[in-house]
């Protein structure tokens, strides 16, 4: 299903029968995550929060997590709407943001505390 015919949310959980499926908005997750916090980060890198980059972004979430899960089902380290697993989280600092130090911070001010 393309992002934007994802599920949206209206009501609440309680006025929803069982077994409809909650999720959120793909407008709203573009508009009110995705596009400020690659902003955030670009901090003058090209293409870093361009059109393409919002669409990857959005395209990857619904494949992960179908803007509905943000730990993995089943029980599997994989948490967020990227369903990031540490060993991947790890190796793109390792690999990436460790050599790139203004972009290390950004992301780290971000980050919340782990659950």
């Amino acid at each position: 299903m393309p992002a934007d015919r994802a599920i949206s949310g209206g009501g609440s959980i309680r006025s929803r029968p069982l077994g409809l499926p909650l999720g959120l908005d793909v407008r709203q997750f573009a508009t009110w995550i995705v596009r400020p916090t690659l902003a955030y980060l670009a901090d003058g890198l090209p293409g870093f929060a361009s059109d393409a980059a919002v669409e990857l972004l959005l395209g990857t979430a619904a494949q992960e997590g179908g803007f509905r899960y943000l730990a993995q089902l089943g029980g599997g380290p994989a948490l967020g709407p990227y369903q990031t697993e540490p060993a991947t989280r790890a190796d793109v600092h390792d690999s990436y943001l460790r050599y790139r130090p203004d972009l290390e911070r950004r992301v780290a001010s971000l980050l919340a505390p782990h659950p």
